[in-house]
């Protein structure tokens, strides 16, 4: 389910809406998982949403909004995660953000 929302914020930012995409993107994060076939699908693709919502702000100059975005996915990782994908995710905020 959250990668419908995922795909949608992502059209709707290359179609420039992006306030909308804020909406769809921050809506599919807050979706359960619980129940789905594919729970570790699910857990990407709100990873994800949570990157592409942190990006849509740091490219509108709202940083301060990405950087809490970017500390929301990380906060959130899955533990099935290694330490080397915090590590790498930590960096790739911290660049993203300079």
């Amino acid at each position: 389910m959250e990668v419908a929302y995922l795909n949608l914020g992502t059209s709707l930012i290359a179609l420039g809406r992006c306030q909308e995409a804020a909406s769809v993107l921050r809506e599919g994060t807050k979706l359960d998982g619980s129940g789905l076939r594919d729970r570790a699908a699910h857990d990407n693709a709100r990873i994800s949403a949570l990157l592409q919502l942190g990006n849509l702000y740091a490219d509108q100059g709202k940083l301060q909004r990405a950087l809490a975005v970017y500390r929301e996915a990380l906060h959130t990782l899955p533990e099935r995660y290694p330490p080397q994908v915090r590590v790498a995710f930590r960096d790739f905020r911290e660049c993203h953000l300079h």
